[in-house]
């Protein structure tokens, strides 16, 4: 046998029936960590633009609650419609039908 070659002993009852090596030990091993990215390009595009949008919301309500603090400021009172023509009317109704296209009847159906 080879003296550098791991010595094995050999165990015959049935409680302790296995082969046990003394260079079987565990031992840690140590590896060099891989770095990930903790946020990927996707991710920080996303926050950016929902950090955007949170801004903009903000300035909207800042914008708000400074109307609604400044009681100098009167808001816009809409337009008082035109009275239309019938003419006019017509004409709008037309444009608002709803325009339904239906296929003839098969010609081979009928018989």
């Amino acid at each position: 046998m080879n003296p550098d070659a791991p010595s094995v002993e050999e165990k015959l009852t049935v409680d302790e029936c296995y082969v046990i090596s003394k260079e079987d030990w565990f031992e840690p091993i140590f590896c060099k960590p891989k770095l990930i990215p903790l946020k990927t390009v996707k991710m920080r595009e996303i926050e950016k633009r929902r950090n955007e949008n949170m801004e903009r919301v903000k300035a909207i309500e800042t914008a708000s609650t400074s109307e609604q603090k400044n009681p100098e400021v009167v808001p816009k009172e809409p337009k008082p419609e035109k009275p239309r023509n019938p003419e006019e009317l017509k004409k709008q109704n037309e444009l608002n039908k709803i325009d339904l296209w239906i296929a003839d009847e098969d010609p081979a159906r009928r018989k």
